[in-house]
């Protein structure tokens, strides 16, 4: 079933977090104790709070709650949007925009933005940021 489907049918209201994330191609329903089940589907953004995740592919979003039974994940899945801009040589991490050398200099650092360092949420960052960097490089190297 579509997210739409459920919206038109009153399973959930245009309020509820799955109404408001960004999904394609999905496959959902709600089971008889009113637990969320995501069959499969492209999850591209928005707040995954709770219910059972069969298959499918996630891009991007906040996993808040809820059991991973299988599927695609993005390896570099965070709280925030990793971006590459080879125009500016610059790297958006959230709101944040720098350098390469700019965000070496923070990772290398002590400082906080604001997710705590040492924390599952900030290594998946810097591994976000890595990958970015990656990138970067090879689209600057194909030039």
């Amino acid at each position: 079933m579509k997210v739409k489907e459920l919206i038109d049918t009153g399973k959930i209201n245009k309020d509820h977090w799955l109404a408001k994330a960004r999904v394609y191609n999905e496959d959902v329903h709600i089971d008889k104790r009113n637990f969320i089940i995501w069959e499969g589907g492209v999850w591209k953004s928005g707040r995954w709070e709770g219910g059972r995740w069969k298959g499918g592919i996630w891009k991007d979003g906040i996993w808040i709650g809820g059991i991973w039974k299988g599927g695609i994940s993005s390896p570099t899945r965070c709280k925030w949007h990793v971006l590459i801009d080879s125009k500016e040589n610059k790297i958006h991490i959230g709101c944040e925009s720098r350098t390469v050398e700019e965000w070496d200099a923070f990772f290398a650092s002590d400082d906080t933005i604001e997710t705590e360092r040492d924390t599952e949420q900030f290594r998946r960052i810097e591994k976000a940021y890595k990958v970015a960097k990656y990138a970067l490089e090879l689209e600057q190297e194909a030039k």
